[in-house]
């Protein structure tokens, strides 16, 4: 009987606080931001199916380059910026997540099929990423 009122309780709470965000949304600038983050995101989904490997490439790149930045300013605390580590880390982003790993997660696609996502994530985090991602050192 309690968890029958605890979710008749929430059923009915969620519903009136539906209604209220969703008027809110309709009835602000809210609505408008929302709209714009709509359409930037079907404008990128649209571009990646169009355009694959260079939205993989900018995305790639850009991702890495922002996350390196984060690296050095705010985890490692420097004072200036290593611009060739920048350079090499955003490089590393562009070419090969945008073009290498596209042809490889598409190469998955066709070898096994788009319904496979466990088999195609198994692979990747047990085969390729620790032999083809992360760096070895020579066991001279």
């Amino acid at each position: 009987v309690c968890v029958c009122v605890c979710v008749c309780y929430h059923c009915y709470l969620g519903r009136k606080l539906g209604r209220s965000v969703n008027s809110w949304l309709r009835n602000s600038k809210a609505a408008a931001f929302t709209r714009r983050l709509q359409d930037l995101s079907n404008t990128y989904a649209r571009l990646s199916v169009d355009y694959p490997f260079a939205i993989s490439s900018l995305s790639g790149g850009s991702i890495l380059f922002c996350s390196d930045l984060t690296a050095q300013f705010v985890v490692s605390r420097r004072s200036e910026l290593d611009d060739r580590r920048l350079l090499a880390v955003s490089s590393f982003g562009f070419f090969y997540y945008g073009f290498i790993m596209k042809a490889i997660y598409i190469g998955y696609d066709l070898v096994l099929g788009p319904k496979r996502a466990l088999v195609k994530t198994i692979l990747d985090c047990v085969v390729h990423t620790p032999f083809g991602v992360q760096p070895h050192k020579n066991p001279r």
